[in-house]
């Protein structure tokens, strides 16, 4: 009877195969740290509204007039440097809560939380060369777009859903003394260097020259034009567009109350 002979297989082969499995385990290692990285950033977060926005859920009335309030001297034992807090009306929608960080340096909550741990979604801080009570006429408020939607990844569906921009119109800024309510007006992608990231504007041609830009760039027309006496936060974030492409939105401001503790 002839015998039969097994097949071995080449020395090349179980080598390709070793280094494909730790190539594949590196990558779901990695994966799995970038969530749990995410995580956590987000349960600092939600764990500082639990404890700091009173009212977090509304009222009757619309979200800015429903007596939330923030509990500033409180919040600013955990960081000094939180300067106001960023909430759109519809919560449930658009899931943007966050406090707004200030230091006068765009690069030290890039990349950390406001206890300075690294964390690859940062927080939400302003511009550093505004003034951190939101007097300016033009005020940045940059975010990263996160995959999970957390930080400003909700933005994005401005320009992706359909019907989107009807029911999330209006954003709002609370700081110690009082309640911003800002009106989305406009929203693009832009460079990274692009004119709108100018601010130190005073109310005259050349400010109103920037607005008359963002309405004309707006991937939709909202019907809203800005004038030069009035007030403009813009939210900006990274795009799928390019390396070099940011998002913004713009949000002029529609009314404000004092906070009457």
């Amino acid at each position: 009877m002839e015998e039969k002979t097994k097949k071995k297989r080449h020395p090349v082969t179980l080598i390709i195969i070793l280094i494909a499995l730790a190539v594949m385990i590196f990558a779901l290692v990695k994966i799995a740290g970038i969530y749990k990285d995410y995580q956590e950033s987000e349960e600092t977060f939600q764990t500082l509204e639990s404890k700091y926005v009173v009212n977090p859920s509304g009222g009757t009335g619309a979200l800015w007039q429903d007596g939330t309030r923030i509990q500033f001297e409180a919040l600013q034992k955990e960081n000094p440097d939180i300067k106001a807090w960023l909430r759109f009306d519809n919560y449930n929608d658009v899931h943007i809560s966050y406090p707004i960080l200030y230091s006068g340096d765009d690069e030290k909550y890039l990349r950390s939380d406001i206890y300075g741990n690294y964390h690859i979604a940062g927080c939400i801080f302003l511009e550093g060369l505004n003034s951190p009570n939101f007097s300016d006429y033009h005020s940045i408020i940059y975010g990263h777009n996160m995959r999970n939607t957390t930080m400003f990844g909700d933005l994005k569906r401005y320009k992706n859903d359909e019907g989107f921009y009807e029911n999330n119109q209006y954003f709002n800024i609370y700081t110690e003394d009082k309640v911003q309510r800002y009106q989305i007006f406009s929203y693009y992608d832009v460079d990274e260097n692009d004119e709108v990231y100018t601010v130190g504007y005073l109310p005259d041609e050349a400010w109103q020259a920037l607005i008359d830009r963002m309405v004309a760039a707006s991937m939709k027309d909202t019907g809203i034009h800005p004038t030069k006496d009035q007030k403009v936060v813009t939210l900006s974030t990274c795009s799928k567009a390019g390396e070099t492409k940011r998002f913004v939105v713009h949000g002029v401001l529609v009314d404000e109350t004092a906070v009457n503790e």
